[in-house]
């Protein structure tokens, strides 16, 4: 227990210590390449800032676990356990870590297509639709060359392959649409990846709670630059990155427990990712009463909707970090639960929405709106 607690506090302060080296670094290089955001009546601040945060997100992350990764091989190679015994606890799992070595190359490699997609769009421009169709193909070449998709009481392969990559490219653009505000969508993310993480260490799954301590480490480095008032932003070269891993590690996750016949972890990422996954319905129902595009951006996000009632940037961006934590947490014990903790958990998610939901409507009436 104190090897892997160790190892878990360092992979998390080098996620955390590179991630703030790199984000420093993206600050200098947006301004030189002018990656710039600039005010505009749909957004809510008031200069121009940095758009290249998201180099912090995906350099932090990715150097941390390649690097650590080879180390681990390399102190296997040379038997470092008989000069250090505790590392037996970590080497029993190296079977395990090998095989997922070509997973990792993919999720990186299509992590990394979604960046430079992300990066084009936040310095050139690039239509919705179009990211949309290519986040589709990435989802595509996720499940198809690197097997990670939904399989659990889904049919047939047809259906798995749809299932996927509607969870991937919703989550990864639920990730894109939070990202409106300072500190918004990494804090949302690093709530939900706190949460998931826990889940995983209940579950055994010690390489995916290694690659989300990481994944905790590089939010908190860039969370340090992005809070309001914010340094830098992430764009969506950021966004994307974050919500296709949260998406996928979701996917790889694992939610029963061994001899358990309750089906209710299966929502485990449902709750996890609760409050992205509301936003990004809420939005859309709005475009669509309004009779608009649902690709077309607007001011009607949960966090601008929180705004017009009062609360300030800071106030919206700390309120939805805890309602993210409150509705996250309940997944943990979804596994042990029966039908009554499940109703109970279910009861008390829906109540935190219809508050919200009574807050926003009497903010609105209130106002005349």
């Amino acid at each position: 227990m104190i090897i892997w607690a160790l190892v878990f506090l360092y992979l998390l302060l080098c996620g955390y210590t590179l991630s703030r080296l790199f984000v420093k670094l993206a600050m200098k290089l947006a301004f030189f390449f002018d990656i710039m955001d600039h005010p505009d009546p749909r957004k809510v601040h008031a200069k121009p800032t940095p758009l290249l945060g998201g180099l912090g997100i995906v350099a932090g992350l990715m150097i941390t676990v390649i690097v650590n990764f080879f180390l681990l091989m390399l102190a296997s190679y040379l038997h470092l356990e008989r000069a250090f015994p505790l590392l037996d606890a970590i080497f029993v799992h190296l079977p395990g870590m090998k095989s997922v070595g070509f997973t990792i190359a993919g999720i990186f490699g299509c992590g990394l297509l979604l960046f430079f997609i992300g990066l084009y769009d936040d310095k050139y421009g690039l239509s919705a639709r179009v990211k949309f169709y290519l986040q589709i193909v990435i989802a595509l070449i996720i499940i198809y060359k690197f097997d990670i998709k939904i399989t659990l009481f889904v049919p047939n392969t047809f259906f798995s392959y749809a299932i996927t990559t509607l969870w991937i490219v919703g989550i990864t653009n639920s990730f894109n649409l939070l990202d409106n505000m300072d500190g918004l969508s990494a804090g949302i993310a690093l709530m939900s990846s706190i949460v998931f993480f826990v889940a995983a260490l209940i579950a055994g799954q010690v390489f995916i709670a290694a690659y989300l301590i990481v994944f905790i480490g590089v939010l908190l480095g860039f969370l340090w630059y992005n809070f309001h008032p914010a340094k830098i932003f992430m764009g969506d070269a950021g966004s994307l990155f974050i919500g296709f891993n949260l998406a996928v590690l979701t996917i790889m996750g694992t939610y029963f427990i061994k001899g358990s016949s309750y089906l209710y972890p299966i929502f485990m990422p449902v709750l996890i990712l609760g409050v992205p996954i509301y936003d990004t319905f809420s939005v859309m129902a709005i475009r669509i009463r309004n009779g608009e595009s649902i690709f077309k951006p607007d001011k009607n996000h949960f966090s601008h909707r929180l705004l017009r009632l009062g609360m300030s940037h800071a106030g919206v961006a700390l309120f939805l970090y805890l309602v993210t934590f409150c509705v996250a947490v309940n997944a943990i014990l979804l596994p042990s639960l029966n039908e009554w903790g499940v109703l109970i958990i279910v009861l008390q998610s829906l109540c935190m929405i219809s508050v919200i939901m009574l807050l926003e409507y009497y903010g609105k009436k209130k106002n005349g709106k």
